[in-house]
């Protein structure tokens, strides 16, 4: 293995979950980072200690922590964090962990994330669907490049950015947010006279 310099517990978890895409137990990542060299302890219960740290970390910094606890014991990122590093151009992870790949030539159907999300719900048997899945089948369709570390954090965190950007604007939304990460198109959900006049406009 080469010698890979030694951050943080949080640092390392962050990294994990990069890679995993996916809620990780706080004892997988444990497995994960130790096994990668990242982060070392003297300590009898490394993965209590990550836990400890992820489970401090959120409940200091609240919305703004980079983690979310999804279940007991189940960590994942923090979209809103994510997106917002993004915004401002900085890496996901550091340097030293990224792959030089070949330059990609765009593919003439790939879409931004909510457009692919709304041609997703458009298209679904189910008017609603978990952002996970919205992610997952607009990767199949080959509608987003899958090349991404955390696709499933990107396509939700932009959904939220437009849901706000849209309710701070006063203008028509085009997604529902149904709780627990499941999201609908508003036009499914909506009802009453404001909506149907809106209709009528467009």
């Amino acid at each position: 293995m080469p010698n890979v310099p030694q951050i943080s517990a949080l640092k390392a978890a962050r990294l994990i979950l990069e890679q995993a895409a996916e809620p990780l137990h706080y004892e997988e990542i444990t497995r994960r980072v130790l096994a990668q060299g990242l982060w070392q302890t003297s300590g009898k219960t490394p993965s209590a200690t990550v836990n400890a740290h992820l489970a401090v970390d959120i409940k200091r910094k609240g919305a703004a922590s980079a983690f979310v606890r999804t279940a007991p014991g189940l960590y994942a990122l923090n979209a809103a964090p994510i997106l917002e590093r993004q915004r401002r151009g900085e890496e996901t992870a550091p340097d030293l962990f990224s792959l030089s790949a070949p330059q990609r030539v765009p593919h003439p159907n790939r879409l931004s994330n909510t457009d692919a999300a709304e041609k997703i719900l458009e298209t679904s048997v189910s008017r609603q669907l978990h952002y996970r899945e919205i992610t997952r089948l607009a990767i199949e369709q080959n509608l987003l490049d899958p090349a991404g570390k955390t696709p499933e954090a990107t396509m939700y965190a932009q959904i939220l950015t437009e849901v706000k950007r849209r309710r701070q604007r006063d203008e028509s939304q085009r997604f529902m947010l149904l709780g627990k990460g499941m999201v609908s198109l508003a036009k499914w959900q909506a009802s009453g006279i404001a909506y149907q006049v809106d209709e009528a406009n467009k």
